[in-house]
């Protein structure tokens, strides 16, 4: 992403609600805790606060280790995916207004206007009020610590008869690293305290030089139970914490009680060395009388704040208070306790799916209707630019997308609306509803607070009906085609349109109004027209990888060469049967074209988005239409036909090799858009063998070779079927170099 807030956006703040929900989970577990440890020292009950402080902050991580079991979660929280910085509403709640859809009809022109405006989502208005909260907290925690940076330089260094007590007092506490004695200037009427992460020091008042020896060694002892405690360290990771979460209340409550078991504590320390409880309350009291509080956010804990003076004199006074420390082995059981709570509330308390279509089941649904949805409309213009409204653009496509379906007449195609009409959400789905062995193909564009975000997308439901996500990768496929934009992937998300389609759905994304290439694309009649026929493709490749469409699909699986469902899937061992045997065993692999030096790779693999290379001519243009494709590898014709549509001219060839553990697998090389193939189904070619000539599919594309490399032999020309993602293809160039042998 280009900009920290929309990468905030669709990532953080996915996340975020969902942490505090588990945070307040396992907090509120913490606190519990500590009520029923009452009676065991304030020592142990500042551990088992800090571990689940500890294990709270982890939550984000722990949340992506593995899951260990398969189990659906015991717990699930619907909260919305935000995934993009989309700034328009796809529904309100208007009363219907429609009327019956259109089906495919005549030509129409929209009406472009130009003048610029955006609107603000919630998510993001949310996002700046969250970050807003955590800067003035962080702000007032660099106060504080701007303030102790102030008292440090105005302090001067402690007399010697003073350092000298601290001497003796450091054994006993086990601190090898130096400690700094300072006294406060006059001016500065405030308890003793202990600051410094790295290079610890201790302020006391002015006049402590003037103290009973008593009162020194106490409080002194105090100060050095917090530094070998750890406990300023404890503060400042508390007080970061509760910047993030300033808007959970439980994490203000775990900081105080944080805070408070901590003094406590330090108290046990002193008089679990011997000292009177009469001398030690009558210093903390003394000390309290003569000073001022301190901030109660400093970073540094002071020894004696009025606010819990009154119950922490009465508890150092109760003869019955459990004053132990706490043994290791009882804080690594509480450690060990507090980790394994907060794994099963990571676990069990899940969020959505943020994960693309990974393996989707096989497509059950043929289609012969295309409901096409215009985003938008009547008064809910969408986004804005340049007085330039995305229902207008979104109408525009739409039409030129129907315009280039109906050229098949196999095809059904409907459109929500064909003019400048509002439509609810309920009354789009309604519909889409009405048609059977349908598509839903919502157009929108899009708008961002950072003009530099840019590019189409498409949007999914993983909530939606399973053969959404294939669809919505096929056409993706078709936008990453487009050479005046950029595609920016495919995206799940949990929008009533999406998933509360009967059918396949998905929302197409133009472009970014908000983005100048992208408004002078959304301006242009020619890009609009693009993104129409690149949608139509995309529809078009889809429909043809579905095995249950009315169009005839060869397809690979009547080939020779093929092998049983189960063992092809994954191509990991060969199958049983004579047929396989016809594959020879390749000795190695070698790139598609030669010499090498004269072309390169236009566009390269990308999961989800782009399923093998693009290899174009240096020249440029058609310049390399006619030259010759060559097989990367010895193997058998499984497919050689013109498959048309977006695919053009297809060769599939598959491979017998050995892995580098000498294990025998099976790849295809698909060679798509050739102008001719020179190979025929059932032939066996040897690495370097000319299969046919690069092509540009009749006009369709600039001229170029299209290379896929696939772990799945299924996929065949029913690339919708599958995700492009490394379970089902290899990255070609990847492949080839690690197979490549040292010879040609």
């Amino acid at each position: 992403m280009m900009d920290w807030l929309y990468s905030l956006e669709s990532t953080s703040w996915n996340a975020l609600p969902l942490w505090m929900l588990r945070s307040a989970i396992l907090i509120a577990a913490g606190l519990a805790t500590c009520l029923i440890l009452s009676r065991a020292s304030a020592a142990t009950r500042h551990w088992v606060l800090t571990a689940s402080l500890v294990a709270t902050a982890a939550l984000p991580f722990l949340s992506h280790l593995p899951v260990p079991w398969n189990s659906p979660p015991a717990f699930s929280v619907n909260i919305p995916l935000a995934l993009d910085p989309i700034t328009t509403p796809r529904a309100d709640a208007i009363p219907d207004e429609a009327g019956p859809p259109i089906i495919a009809g005549g030509e129409d022109t929209v009406p472009v206007t130009t003048g610029v405006t955006s609107i603000l989502p919630w998510r993001t208005i949310a996002l700046a009020v969250w970050l807003t909260g955590v800067a003035v907290v962080l702000t007032r925690m660099l106060l504080s610590a701007f303030w102790l940076a102030r008292l440090k330089a105005a302090s001067r260094p402690a007399e010697r008869t003073l350092v000298a007590e601290l001497d003796q007092l450091l054994p006993h506490h086990h601190i090898k690293r130096p400690v700094r004695l300072l006294t406060m200037p006059p001016g500065e009427n405030i308890p003793p305290l202990t600051s410094g992460l790295r290079h610890s020091w201790i302020a006391l008042p002015h006049n402590a030089s003037q103290w009973k020896s008593n009162s020194l060694r106490v409080v002194l002892d105090h100060e050095l139970a917090h530094i070998a405690r750890n406990d300023l360290l404890v503060r400042w990771f508390c007080q970061i914490f509760c910047a993030s979460q300033w808007c959970n209340p439980l994490a203000w409550i775990l900081a105080r009680r944080i805070s408070v078991e901590s003094e406590n504590a330090c108290d046990d320390v002193v008089l679990a060395r011997g000292v009177s409880v009469r001398t030690y309350a009558d210093t903390v009291l003394e000390i309290a009388a003569n000073t001022r509080s301190s901030d109660p956010i400093a970073l540094a804990p002071a020894m004696a704040q009025e606010h819990d003076l009154e119950s922490r004199l009465r508890r150092i006074l109760d003869p019955r208070i459990n004053r132990r420390k706490p043994r290791a082995h009882s804080r690594l059981c509480l450690a060990a306790a507090a980790t394994l709570v907060a794994l099963a509330i990571a676990f069990l308390v899940s969020g959505p799916s943020h994960a693309t279509p990974s393996t989707p089941r096989p497509n059950t649904t043929a289609f012969d209707v295309v409901v096409i949805d215009a985003g938008h409309g009547g008064h809910d213009s969408g986004a804005m630019a340049e007085n330039s409204h995305e229902a207008d653009f979104a109408l525009d496509v739409a039409r030129q997308l129907r315009n280039s379906l109906k050229e098949d007449k196999s095809l059904r195609v409907v459109t929500t609306r064909d003019r400048d009409l509002h439509l609810t959400l309920s009354r789009r789905l309604a519909i889409a509803a009405e048609y059977d062995r349908a598509v839903l193909v919502s157009i929108h564009f899009n708008a961002s607070p950072n003009e530099n975000v840019s590019g189409s997308e498409i949007a999914y439901s993983p909530d939606g009906h399973s053969d959404s996500g294939p669809l919505a990768l096929a056409i993706g496929e078709a936008l990453d085609d487009l050479s005046s934009t950029h595609f920016r992937g495919v995206r799940p998300e949990r929008y009533t349109l999406l998933r509360d389609a009967s059918q396949p759905a998905v929302i197409v994304d133009g472009g970014y109004l908000t983005n100048p290439g992208d408004l002078n694309n959304a301006l242009k009649q020619s890009y609009r027209r693009e993104l129409a026929e690149a949608i139509a493709e995309g529809l078009q490749n889809f429909r043809a990888g579905n095995p249950l469409s009315d169009r005839e699909n060869p397809g690979p699986d009547s080939a020779p060469g093929r092998t049983s469902s189960s063992s092809q899937r994954s191509a990991e061992s060969p199958s049983s049967g004579n047929i396989t045997a016809e594959i020879p065993l390749a000795d190695g692999f070698d790139y598609p074209v030669a010499p090498l030096d004269d072309y390169y790779v236009s566009r390269g693999f990308r999961p989800n988005a782009h399923a093998g290379e693009d290899w174009n001519g240096r020249a440029g243009g058609n310049t390399d239409l006619g030259d010759p494709v060559l097989s990367i590898g010895d193997g058998l014709v499984v497919l050689s036909e013109n498959v048309k549509k977006g695919y053009g001219n297809v060769v599939i060839v598959r491979h017998r090799y050995r892995d580098s553990k000498g294990e025998i697998k099976f790849v295809d090389s698909y060679y798509g858009h050739l102008l001719n193939r020179t190979v025929t189904m059932g032939d066996t070619v040897k690495r370097g063998q000319p299969i046919g000539e690069i092509g540009n599919n009749d006009g369709m594309y600039t001229a170029h070779l299209c290379l896929q490399v696939r772990k799945n032999l299924e996929v065949g020309i029913n690339a919708g079927r599958y995700p492009i993602n490394y379970d089902h293809y290899h990255s070609p160039r990847d492949f080839i170099v690690k197979h490549r042998p040292t010879r040609r």
